[in-house]
């Protein structure tokens, strides 16, 4: 997805869905990575440096096969562990998946939508004891290699909620 004709990789701290906060918003800048060239792996401590921050990255899903194993493990690289939520797919996302190791996998039963695919998923990373998570489509048309540019301005700050986009003019 689009929200709004918007598309977008958010970096969310999980405390930013207490009603009793509201976040503010920093846009990041268009990845700055040349054609071709690999991406940056991130270690634990790097993601773990800013203040206690664990950081993962959450993928929901429905009806991606055709995507969803490039994008998984192009997530993997990056070196944060991959949270993926099936939103009941009905195509071969299931089989995938369930052939796909180092990853955490939460299904739903039958089609609910984004929306709640991602509460699941946040829920799950907060269980899961992670205080931020980057949220990737299986789609393809967010690039797990631009994660370092997101985690920087996290760092930078730990307190706002993350919105990247590719073309600010159009955002």
């Amino acid at each position: 997805g689009h929200f709004g004709g918007k598309s977008a990789r958010d970096i969310v701290p999980l405390s930013a869905f207490d009603p009793g906060k509201v976040p503010s918003t920093a846009r990041t800048p268009p990845s700055r990575r040349r054609a071709g060239q690999e991406p940056e792996a991130i270690g634990s401590p790097a993601v773990s440096s800013a203040a206690g921050a664990r950081t993962c990255i959450l993928i929901p899903t429905y009806d991606n096969a055709g995507t969803l194993r490039d994008v998984v493990e192009r997530a993997k690289r990056t070196g944060l562990e991959v949270l993926v939520v099936d939103d009941g797919s009905r195509d071969r996302t299931g089989e995938i998946l369930a052939s796909m190791q180092g990853i955490t996998v939460h299904r739903h039963a039958k089609n609910l939508g984004k929306g709640a695919a991602l509460k699941s998923g946040f829920r799950l990373a907060e269980e899961r004891g992670f205080t931020h998570a980057i949220t990737l489509d299986s789609d393809g048309q967010h690039y797990p290699e631009d994660v370092p540019v997101l985690l920087e301005a996290a760092r930078a700050r730990p307190e706002a909620l993350i919105v990247g986009a590719r073309d600010l003019a159009a955002a």
